[in-house]
């Protein structure tokens, strides 16, 4: 298989409609984890949120998975809702910013059964809010609450369901 070519990794429908179960076997091997690659698509798709953990090359990452479209919502809102450094026109860099993560949201609402559907590849990233890290030695960053986090879901060595309770 070459590297430029497309792998689907969510359920297939066949002929009849029915869905297929995704198998493993059927995926590339730069698809580090065939079930996290799901789970993300699933969250993707449905707008889900759960509890995650993950180990990232030794560091723990722990927060509530959330969607693309989400994600870029909500750093969209964050920078709306700081507007402090004023630019020469008048716009705030946090204004800047927020219609920035604005502009990709359209990109990810493009529904399937419309005019200008674009087909979802294997999910690349993986984002969390109220994401905590657990650095060597016990350091928890942030020390307090969470901020949106987001990393490669081919970066991930492992994860378990559910939230580490720093507190």
């Amino acid at each position: 298989m070459s590297s430029n070519e497309r792998v689907d990794v969510g359920p297939a429908a066949s002929e009849e409609g029915a869905r297929q179960t995704p198998s493993p076997e059927n995926l590339p091997s730069h698809v580090q984890d065939w079930l996290l690659s799901q789970l993300v698509s699933l969250v993707n798709d449905f707008q889900l949120e759960f509890g995650i953990t993950l180990n990232v090359h030794g560091t723990i990452v722990s927060g509530t998975m959330i969607g693309g479209k989400q994600y870029l919502e909500e750093m969209a809102g964050s920078m709306g809702a700081s507007s402090t450094s004023e630019q020469g026109d008048g716009t705030t860099f946090e204004q800047v910013m927020a219609e920035f993560f604005q502009s990709w949201i359209p990109l990810l609402d493009k529904r399937k059964g419309t005019e200008d559907e674009v087909p979802a590849p294997a999910p690349r990233y993986i984002h969390l809010r109220d994401a905590r890290t657990l650095m060597g030695g016990g350091t928890i960053v942030p020390s307090k609450g969470g901020v949106l986090w987001r990393g490669r879901v081919a970066a991930v060595d492992g994860f378990s369901l559910g939230s580490l309770n720093f507190g």
